[in-house]
This record gives structure tokens, C-alpha cells and sequence, in this order.
């Protein structure tokens, strides 16, 4: 398992984009400066920023050591503010709150180092009356006539509010002067402060621009002030946080690193300002901020990488041989770009040695590469492919501790079709795995690339995320019969059978499956159409229960069916006591037979055959499902030893009549056809 939480540990050299950004603070040298790190949600925003910091720090301590300073001389040319309006959405002012955590970092450096602290501290009140006065109309007039300050107005607001609706007790008596006193101490310890009463609104602004420039040219430092999770916020509270950047911005002595999804951030300021128009909610934004970097997205060498470092970042492995790899995979992706790749491999090459356990989960990972990079659903993106890890992670292990075989691939594909998929699809392919007798989801064939019933000339993504044609698959060594070293007879026989399917050809798609995800879903490897998946079905019950056909049958008639599925062949001594189950469950029952049947590609006289005529016998209105059944074979796979076996059965006539005049029949089965017709077997 993997915490869901950023990092500082660079797995897919995003220290290159890092070392970028730190190279524009250091170059601005104190200039005010404002950079942007964008990009969608769970990207890595978070972790970049917290590695920008690391290299900025780590930067700073590598000079200061080359030049001969002390590590107890040693003083950062930068004061780091890391703040997340997220965190006091709901319980603070965010606008106050960032001030207030500048101010505060800013006069403890002062009382570290011995000097400027009096223009912090001049600063920090300052921000203080800010955080009480809030600078509106409201404030000042409550102050003059030394009344509380807006946010306890609010708070009489509700307690007034509050005693119209439930009427007034002693709990609403007891909130009531508890927000007298604490209004009142708040009034008398701001008016105080002559100077600042007697201050304008726009002079207190300045002064506290004034002040803030005061401390830092004290202080002698440049403030680098990081803003996180901004996106997450309300309108309310992501504007209210830009507000207060923009006080500080182009001051000089500052840098801002602000990471937020830019579109999610220009819904808040487009809904806080009423609707304005996209220019204008540019411009707002523009201002705000002047380097606008964006995160960049993974590709299919990445996310293998991302996912092969998860694993290892997670093995027994020393922590020396962990970060080896890890910057041997960082250099490597840095070449990616000449055609150079990350696989199993590349880690092996490295000359560690790698825990068995470890080098199948590498396994694992390539299998998984392309799910992870090419699916909609996510694309790429490492927080999800991180918490799809996790998921998977905990199947597996549901798995293992109950004895229940799951090809890992095939369930990684389930899982995706479980989160992305329309419900009524993930339940249909639910119910076709249920519904099998092989567990195997028959609904699906014909429609995933790569198998003998699809089309030849369609591609598929293989486990290393490389294109590959249908030919090249078929011709490669043991592709099957049709490959190099196939004899003739085998070319030949695969030949018919390939024929046979062509006439018959699978099922079109549904519209359905046939657009948007579930499109791409059935492109990806592995097919499951070719997988028992009982196994991978049953430990992913948590989004679906299993219901398959006997849940809704009596004991007797599921005792019937089970006999019929273990021994078909000696059905006839079955007859009599299927006979006593109602018309529903007898259905059932031929419906589950069907089932059995439909894997079968030489009709002869296979043992199901006699289960399926039986049931028909007992319940004749089944026959014409048997009919129909027989005659959508493949005209290849029906034998000459079928007909005696359906002669004399009045159901079958129009069937014969249809294979004997059919041009694609083998003579053989017509023979047989024509004997009994002769012998009168069969009506003319």
C-alpha cells in the first residue's frame, strides 16, 4: 500500500522541472516574482512544489559548504511560508490567515537571528488589525462607535436569528454574553491603537505594504511564499486567498509559487465575481501570475517508471539500492526522448539483486503500463494510478488469503471497467461471468482485439506498450498453427475453421460498448473473453453482489442442473424427475446447457447434445430454441454423425432441409441427410 499523500521523493524526474523553477527565483534576486504550477488534479502539483523547495534549500547549503561557511554560520538567503487554504477553509479567514502565517514566520527568524524585530513586530500587528478590522465599511463604523468587529456582528447577526426561530433560553442567553465579552475584548485592545484608527483604509493598506518591505530589507531575505491545494477551495475561499497574495505581489524580496488547476481557479474567480466575462477572468488571473508553468503529463515510459519505483520504494531492498534505482531510472527518463526505455530489463541491468517477490511485481507493472497510460479514466495521472494500485493491491491480497486463484491483469481490467464503465455495462459483463459455465464472459467475444474471431488487420497495445499488428501476431512463433512451422494439414485445418468463422462472423458490437471508454476498455490487453474470471469477479463484490442463475432455483431443480452439467450423457435416467419442475426452471436449466454447448466447435455427438434433447423432450417448447441454436453452427463444424441423432425428432426437419440445400455443408453431412430422408426418417 501507498499513502495517498505528496512526495518529496522524485520518482519520474520531476526535478528537472523543480530545478527550473528554483533557477527563476535565484535569477530574480529578490525581484518580486509569481509562478504558477498548474495541471489537473493528483499530477504531482503538490510534490513539485515541495521539491522546489528542497532544491532550493539544498542548492543554497551546497554554495554556502564550497565557500567555507560553518553549518552554525550558516543563514538561508530564504524564508520558506507554506501554506494550504484548504486546511482553513470553514475555520478561519484564509485571506487573515496567510498574513498572519507571513507575519509570524517573518518575526521568528527576527528572534533567531537578533535583529529586525521590531519592524516584524510592527508588521504582525498590523496583521493583526487586519484580522479584526477587515477593513470594511461595517468594521470601521462598528469601531468608531466601539462596537465589535464585523465577524462578531455576524455572530449577534445569528444569535438574533436564532432567537426568532427557537425562541430565546438559557443556552441562546449564555451564547449571547459570551459574545458581548469576547466583543468587547477585542474592541478595547484595537482601539489601542490610536495611530491606526486615525489611519484611512487605503493608508492602512500602504502601511502595511510599508511595513512588510521594512522587515524583509531588515531581515535581509527574500520570502518564498508556497500556496498548495488552492483548487480544492471554494470560491469563497480560493478569491479570498488571491486577495491576499496580491498585497504582497511585486514587493520587492518576495516569490510566490502558487500550484492550482488554472481552470478550476478561473470557475472561482468567474463565480465569486458574479459572472464576469472569460477575458476578464484572464486578465484577473494573468495579473496574478507571471511565469505560468504547467505540470507535465506522463507518458507510457513514465508512468511504467512511476509504477516500477512505487514498487521498489516499497521492497525489502536497502535503502541504498532504492535510491540508486531511483536516480538510474531519473537519468534514464531524461533520455526517453532518443528512444531509450524503462523495463524490468533496465532495473536488472543495474547490477542489484533484486526479491523474487519484487521482480513479479515489475512483471506486474509492465502488464499494467498500458491500462495506466492510454485509459480515459486516468490517464496517467499518478495520484490515480497510485490509489488504482491500491485497490489492486488489496484485491490481491483478498485473493491470496482466501485460496482464490486471480490473474492479475485480467483483474486490473475488471477493476478499471468497475470504476470508469456505465453501472448497467460493469453489471451486464458481471452477469455474462456469473452466467458461464467456464467463467468465462462470453459477451465479449469477438469484440477485444488480438484472437482468432477478430478482425486480422486490427492492432493491439501489447504488455510493454508497443504497437502490434494482427499479422505479426499470427505469424509469430507460437502465435499458433498458422505460423512458421505449421504443417500444411495444420495450415489447412486452421484455414476451414477460419472460413467458417468468417461466414458466421462475431456478433457487431452494441452501440453501447462500442463508444467512448467501453470502446477503449475492449482494446486493452489482456482478453478476458479468453479468462476464467470467477476468481478476479468474487473478490470485487464490494461494488456488486455474484447472483448467477441457480440463485433463483429451487433445491431439486439445482440438484438437477448439477447432475446434468457433471453427466450429460446419462440424462434420459433424469427424465421423469425434470418433469416435475415448473416451466421457468426447466428454461433455466436448457438456458444453462446452451451455455455449456456454445464453446463446442465440432458437432458430432458431443454429451451435452443428449442433456439438450432430453430437456426438449420433456419440455417440447424448447425445441425450437434447440433449432435455432444448431443452426447458427458454423456450417464447418457440423458432422455427419449429428444426423442419425437427430432423425425422427420433428423439430430437426427444417433444419436438415436447410443444411441439406446449403452450399456450405460438407457432402458427408449431406449424405447422411439424403440416407434418411430415403429411409424415411426424415419428412420430405
Amino acid at each position: 500500500m501507498w499513502a495517498d499523500t505528496e512526495t518529496n521523493i522524485d520518482f519520474i524526474n520531476f526535478s528537472t522541472v523543480a530545478d527550473s523553477v528554483v533557477e527563476l527565483i535565484e535569477q530574480a534576486q529578490g525581484k518580486p516574482l509569481s509562478i504558477g504550477v498548474s495541471g489537473a488534479w493528483g499530477v504531482g502539483k503538490s510534490s513539485l512544489v515541495m521539491l522546489t523547495k528542497e532544491a532550493l534549500e539544498r542548492r543554497e547549503q551546497e554554495r554556502a559548504h564550497k565557500a567555507g561557511v560553518k553549518e552554525s554560520d550558516f543563514k538561508s538567503q530564504y524564508i520558506f511560508v507554506t501554506f494550504n487554504a484548504w486546511l482553513y477553509q470553514g475555520y478561519d479567514d484564509a485571506r487573515a490567515a496567510l498574513m498572519e502565517a507571513i507575519a509570524v514566520k517573518l518575526a521568528e527568524v527576527a528572534q533567531e537571528r537578533k535583529t529586525g524585530i521590531e519592524k516584524t513586530q510592527d508588521f504582525l500587528r498590523r496583521i493583526d488589525w487586519f484580522r479584526f478590522a477587515n477593513l470594511t465599511a461595517g468594521s470601521a463604523a462598528a469601531l468608531a462607535l466601539g462596537l465589535p468587529p464585523v465577524g462578531l456582528i455576524g455572530q449577534f447577526g445569528a444569535l438574533f436569528a436564532r432567537g426568532r426561530k427557537d425562541g430565546i433560553d438559557d443556552a441562546l442567553i449564555e451564547d449571547a454574553q459570551s459574545a458581548i465579552t469576547e466583543g468587547a475584548k477585542q474592541a478595547k485592545g484595537l482601539l489601542k491603537d490610536k495611530a491606526a484608527q486615525d489611519e484611512s483604509p487605503r493608508q492602512r493598506i500602504q502601511a502595511l505594504r510599508d511595513s512588510f518591505v521594512a522587515a524583509l530589507s531588515e531581515l535581509d531575505v527574500t520570502l518564498v511564499v508556497l500556496i498548495d491545494d488552492l483548487d480544492r477551495c471554494l470560491p469563497e475561499t480560493a478569491v479570498s486567498t488571491l486577495e491576499a497574495i496580491r498585497l504582497f505581489l511585486f514587493l520587492d524580496g518576495t516569490a510566490f509559487v502558487i500550484a492550482a488547476d488554472d481552470q478550476m481557479i478561473k470557475h472561482a474567480v468567474k463565480k465569486h465575481f458574479d459572472q464576469p466575462d472569460d477575458a476578464l477572468v484572464t486578465n484577473y488571473f494573468d495579473k496574478l501570475i507571471q511565469i505560468p508553468i504547467r505540470v507535465p503529463m506522463l507518458g507510457t515510459q513514465e508512468v511504467r517508471a512511476y509504477m516500477f519505483m512505487l514498487y521498489v520504494h516499497n521492497s525489502t531492498l536497502e535503502e541504498e539500492d532504492r535510491e540508486t534505482i531511483r536516480v538510474a531510472v531519473c537519468e534514464r527518463l531524461a533520455k526517453t526522448w532518443q528512444g531509450l526505455r524503462i523495463d524490468r530489463a533496465f532495473i536488472q541491468d543495474l547490477g542489484i539483486d533484486l526479491p523474487t517477490e519484487l521482480v513479479a511485481q515489475l512483471d506486474t507493472a509492465d502488464r499494467l503500463t498500458t491500462i495506466m497510460a492510454t485509459a480515459s479514466g486516468i490517464a496517467g495521472n499518478p495520484r490515480l494510478v497510485k490509489r488504482f494500485l491500491n485497490a489492486l493491491s488489496v484485491r490481491m491480497a483478498v485473493a491470496k488469503n482466501q485460496g482464490v486463484f486471480v490473474d492479475e491483469a485480467a483483474l486490473a481490467k475488471l477493476l478499471l471497467f468497475e470504476r470508469l464503465a456505465p453501472p448497467e455495462l460493469y453489471r451486464e459483463l458481471a452477469t455474462s461471468i456469473t452466467n458461464s459455465v467456464d467463467g468465462k464472459p462470453h459477451v465479449l467475444d469477438g469484440w477485444e482485439p488480438g484472437g482468432s474471431d477478430s478482425d486480422p488487420d486490427s492492432r493491439s497495445v501489447d504488455a510493454s506498450g508497443d504497437l502490434v499488428d494482427g499479422e505479426q501476431r499470427a505469424g509469430s512463433p507460437g502465435a499458433g498453427s498458422s505460423g512458421a512451422g505449421a504443417t500444411e494439414a495444420e495450415a489447412d485445418k486452421v484455414a476451414a475453421k477460419g472460413d467458417a468463422m468468417a461466414a458466421s462472423g462475431p456478433d457487431p458490437i452494441p452501440e453501447r460498448w462500442a463508444t467512448g471508454f467501453p470502446k477503449e476498455w475492449l482494446a486493452l490487453p489482456p482478453r478476458l473473453a479468453d479468462i476464467d474470471m470467477r476468481g478476479a469477479l468474487y473478490v470485487s463484490r464490494e461494488h456488486l453482489p455474484i447472483l448467477t442463475v441457480e440463485d433463483g432455483m429451487s433445491s431439486t431443480a439445482v440438484e438437477l442442473l448439477n447432475a446434468l452439467k457433471e453427466h450429460p450423457g446419462e440424462a434420459a435416467a433424469l427424465t421423469d424427475r425434470l418433469g416435475t419442475l415448473n416451466g421457468p426452471e426447466r428454461a433455466r436449466i436448457f438456458d444453462r446447457l446452451l451455455d455449456i454447448a456454445r464453446p463446442i466447435d465440432q458437432w458430432g455427438v458431443p454429451e451435452i447434445l443428449e442433456a439438450l434433447l432430453v430437456m426438449v423432450q420433456v419440455a417440447p417448447s424448447l425445441s425450437g430454441s434447440l433449432a435455432g441454436f444448431l443452426g447458427a453452427r458454423p456450417a464447418a463444424q457440423i458432422q455427419p454423425d449429428l444426423i442419425p441423432r437427430l432423425s425422427g425428432q420433428a423439430w430437426a426437419s427444417d433444419l436438415m432441409q436447410a443444411w441439406s440445400t446449403s452450399p456450405d455443408i460438407e457432402p458427408p453431412v449431406k449424405a447422411a441427410i439424403a440416407q434418411r430422408v430415403g429411409n424415411g426418417n426424415i419428412a420430405k
